[in-house]
């Protein structure tokens, strides 16, 4: 090979060089393009939130069953702390919670329990949480006042003479 035959092909190499370059870059971009637009649309996707929920309820209920015996017959709801200084002064339930905890309540059997996730851990318990079922029914029934029962059910009342 000549002086400028290696001088030519010195030039054409780094061209090679600079197009598989390039080429490699458009391809990791395709693919991260590509794998971007699968995860938001699997973030977008109601049913794919909903079953997430579902496996997080799931996993924190055997978490918490592993430390304490839990209703058998009652998905509790759960709830997450944020601020528990605001409900440290209206409720000594939550006096050694954290912000982060999670509180599972189970409605029917009026039981709530304070979890640390975090720490494996329950923070605290309590009992008799809202009201009872039997409250629960006759709030929505409204009861007569006793004295207005006392007086229509008197036959010698003032008002059944006047009559």
């Amino acid at each position: 090979m000549t002086e400028t035959e290696k001088k030519i092909d010195k030039k054409i190499k780094p061209k090679k060089n600079i197009k598989k370059i390039i080429l490699l870059l458009i391809s990791y971009v395709v693919v991260a393009a590509i794998v971007w637009k699968i995860a938001i649309r699997v973030q977008s996707d109601p049913i794919k939130q909903q079953e997430q929920a579902q496996k997080e309820i799931q996993s924190i209920i055997h978490k918490v069953g592993e430390l304490i015996v839990l209703p058998a017959n009652e998905t509790p709801e759960i709830a997450l702390i944020q601020d528990v200084n605001t409900l440290k002064k209206t409720q000594d339930f939550f006096v050694d919670a954290m912000d982060g905890d999670k509180v599972l309540i189970y409605g029917k059997t009026r039981k709530a329990i304070i979890y640390r996730e975090s720490e494996h851990k329950i923070i605290n318990v309590t009992l008799n949480v809202g009201p009872s079922a039997d409250e629960a029914d006759t709030k929505s029934i409204p009861k007569p006042n006793p004295v207005e029962n006392v007086a229509s059910t008197t036959e010698n009342s003032p008002s059944a003479d006047s009559q």
